[in-house]
């Protein structure tokens, strides 16, 4: 990421904010943090990127939480208390900041939809489905002649029908009788 789009956001932040971004505030807090869930290096630096990125609204909690499952090797979990902990450790006024401005920048909100006309759509789909008949299958047929249930008889084979009705020119075979 260019440093000019890093440093036009740090300059839009309002300056209480801004101050504390600016601090050596993310750097303490990866640090505590990455020694408390033995990270080397490279993940330490990669957890105070993703804190900064995180506070700059450059990814919202979720990514935040993936970032760190990405970049310091840690269960999906884990990460999801790390980025609740790292929230929780933020100071109250700079906490809410966050959360306001979050809301305005990552707007997750669900369209809504009319649950109504849903519900009708659902029920007139499922009368068509109700209307249908059942529908006959040679298992099922066959699990009804071995379960010596008496039989219902809609279709029936044109091959037995040839069999059954030999025509003068053909005489179907004695084991088929």
């Amino acid at each position: 990421m260019p440093n000019e789009i890093i440093n036009q956001r740090i300059e839009e932040l309002e300056p209480t904010y801004r101050d504390y971004i600016l601090s050596d505030e993310i750097n303490d807090i990866a640090a505590e943090f990455s020694e408390a869930h033995g990270l080397d290096e490279d993940q330490a630096t990669s957890l105070e990127t993703g804190i900064f990125l995180f506070l700059l609204f450059f990814i919202n909690k979720d990514s935040f939480t993936g970032f760190i499952v990405e970049n310091c090797n840690l269960e999906d979990e884990s990460a999801g208390i790390l980025t609740e902990a790292i929230l929780m450790i933020i100071p109250a006024n700079i906490r809410e900041m966050h959360q306001k401005t979050t809301e305005l920048v990552f707007d997750d909100e669900v369209p809504s939809v009319d649950n109504q006309d849903i519900s009708q759509d659902i029920a007139e789909t499922e009368a068509v489905i109700g209307s249908l008949p059942p529908l006959r299958t040679m298992k099922e047929d066959s699990r009804h002649q071995w379960a010596g249930e008496p039989e219902e008889i809609i279709h029936t084979s044109s091959q037995e029908t040839l069999l059954q009705e030999p025509s003068p020119s053909v005489t179907p075979p004695t084991s088929l009788k």
